[in-house]
């Protein structure tokens, strides 16, 4: 295993809507967190702010940005990411390798990086350069203003005529498909001029299937919760700020049982340290030890919960996922649910294969092993696991 950790020096600045270059170079913002989106004036006048530097984050979050020098912290699990955006930054993917889409479950850092890349090239530009980076809400609410104003050749101007598209959470073009034409022409304009765009998703969009094909046939990259070794490194970092001293073998037990994303082991972490001062308690091995072990005792979903979440998404039966039917899709949802399972729940294969209709623990086995192989290098598989995930994660905090 490669233990070594990179860094990829993002500024961390809070995603916001932007051009660069522009009026001046001048870069926009937002204020009181709404853009300005006045479209009967040009772009320059009511989408660039002022020179009012971007907002930095506040409290928590910027202590979180400094314990990670400021940087996407990167282990074995995201060298690919490393590769991506390094390939952005030196302008190497071209048209047949575009969009780049980077995806993956809430907190893993797709954000951050959208506002890395856009920044970094903002530092590197040596000529007149009009990146724009934006969240799909505000490229959606956007053009519906720039409908209602007639002012959609200026909208589109905007949007077409620049040097690089970051587009953050594209699952909000859901159910907006007027929205979401204006979009598939954008994106195939500025491809098809080799025009780098980059988005990023959480969950697998309910797109037409020739835009969700066209989006993930270009590279695709997972943004992975981070390893061990990042979680052990970052961890003590959170352990030398709060100036918590314990043993290295509570602090290996830490990183082992925190599968988490860094935003979230932070929160443990600060939660703990919080809860020692308001209690009075000094922060020892055992008390760390302890408190990782109740915070571990989470509910976990039932396999009806998983079962009955992976029937809703592909519009079956549980009764069609514990059947025989080797339709291709049931096959597929089927198998996804067994994977879940056994994922989520912690039950044993045993376990499994009793709720599966008795089926034999080693056919629960093969199928697994069949997710566990497919989502290697199907992009489609690890956006349906994905979005299965967060809906039974959301399942269980109703």
């Amino acid at each position: 295993m490669d233990d070594s950790i990179h860094i990829i020096p993002f500024s961390g600045k809070p995603l916001e809507y932007e051009f660069s270059g522009g009026v001046g170079g001048v870069a926009g913002s937002r204020n009181n967190g709404q853009a300005k989106s006045n479209l009967k004036r040009l772009p320059e006048q009511s989408l660039l702010s002022s020179n009012k530097p971007l907002a930095k984050l506040s409290g928590c979050g910027n202590f979180l940005l400094h314990v990670s020098d400021d940087g996407f912290l990167v282990g074995e699990e995201n060298y690919a990411v490393e590769r991506v955006v390094d390939m952005l930054l030196k302008g190497l993917l071209l048209r047949d390798r575009l969009p780049a889409l980077f995806y993956g479950s809430s907190g893993t850092g797709k954000t951050h990086l959208l506002q890395g890349i856009f920044d970094e090239r903002r530092k590197r530009a040596v000529k007149r350069q009009k990146d724009v980076l934006i969240k799909a809400s505000d490229f959606a609410r956007f053009f519906t203003e720039a409908i209602d104003l007639k002012a959609t050749e200026d909208f589109r101007r905007r949007f077409r005529d620049v040097t690089m598209l970051l587009v953050d959470d594209i699952e909000q073009f859901e159910g907006k498909p007027v929205v979401l034409e204006e979009f598939q022409h954008t994106l195939d304009f500025l491809v098809a001029c080799d025009v780098p765009v980059v988005l990023t998703s959480r969950v697998l969009p309910k797109f037409p299937q020739p835009l969700l094909e066209r989006i993930i046939s270009g590279t695709a990259v997972q943004v992975m919760l981070p390893g061990f070794v990042v979680r052990r490194h970052f961890i003590g970092m959170l352990l030398s700020a709060f100036r918590i001293s314990v043993s290295e073998s509570a602090a290996l037990f830490a990183a082992t049982e925190l599968l988490l994303s860094l935003p979230a082991i932070y929160g443990v972490i600060a939660g703990m340290a919080c809860k020692a001062m308001d209690d009075d308690v000094k922060i020892d091995s055992c008390y760390f030890k302890q408190y990782i072990k109740n915070r571990g005792a989470v509910m976990k979903p039932s396999i009806e919960r998983v079962a009955k979440t992976v029937a809703a998404y592909f519009s079956f039966k549980i009764a069609d996922l514990k059947g025989e039917s080797r339709n291709k899709t049931v096959a597929t949802a089927r198998a996804l649910a067994v994977y879940l399972a056994r994922k989520e729940t912690g039950l044993t294969l045993k376990q499994i294969a009793k709720f599966y209709g008795n089926r034999d623990p080693s056919t629960i086995r093969h199928l697994i092993e069949k997710i566990e192989n497919t989502k290697k290098n199907d992009t489609t598989i690890n956006l349906q696991i994905i979005t299965l995930a967060e809906k039974i994660k959301n399942n269980l905090i109703k």
